[in-house]
């Protein structure tokens, strides 16, 4: 990648909230879930996933068809567990979701309650999360709970949130 995808990935993640040295190690763990296989069938109505820049515990989801931004078809709020094997699980219900269709999934608020990304929970330095993430998820991934929220996930969407209309009627 070039030396300015990663220069605004860093400048993204320090302007909400998260240490350089958090910001480096977001980037280089996270991974990014745009295209899972899934075929057409009945909707889904559950969708689950994890949201992780650490653990993220008590934040707000949203779920949103990519015709429509402003009203949510689903909320949630993810996990607030502190047994690293729930934190930051999220799942939505009476979504209806469509297999080949993508989604946009929001979170905002809620506490990141491993800061230092080394997998042991520690309330003491929890840090609020401050502003937004975002991820363009496909149907069948939700419903398989296939879906981490991580910088790479918010900056593949704000790179391509002008590409909206390429995805709305998706190809296996």
């Amino acid at each position: 990648m070039k030396k300015t995808v990663y220069y605004r990935l860093m400048r993204m993640l320090q302007s909400k909230g998260l240490t350089l040295k958090h910001s480096m190690v977001a980037a280089l763990t996270a991974t990014v879930l745009l295209a899972g296989c899934g075929g057409g069938g009945s909707p889904a109505t559950t969708g689950s996933g994890t949201a992780q820049l650490g653990y993220i515990s008590g934040g707000a989801m949203k779920l949103f068809v990519l015709s429509n931004l402003t009203t949510p078809i689903a909320t949630t709020t993810t996990s607030t567990s502190t047994n690293p094997i729930d934190a930051g699980s999220f799942s939505f219900t009476g979504a209806n979701l469509v297999a080949n269709q993508y989604y946009l999934v929001e979170i905002s608020g809620g506490f990141d309650i491993d800061v230092n990304d080394d997998g042991i929970i520690d309330l003491t330095t929890q840090k609020a999360l401050q502003g937004k993430f975002s991820a363009l998820v496909k149907g069948s991934s939700l419903s398989a709970g296939n879906v981490r929220f991580s910088a790479f996930s918010d900056m593949a969407y704000q790179q391509n949130k002008g590409s909206f209309a390429n995805l709305t009627t998706p190809s296996n």
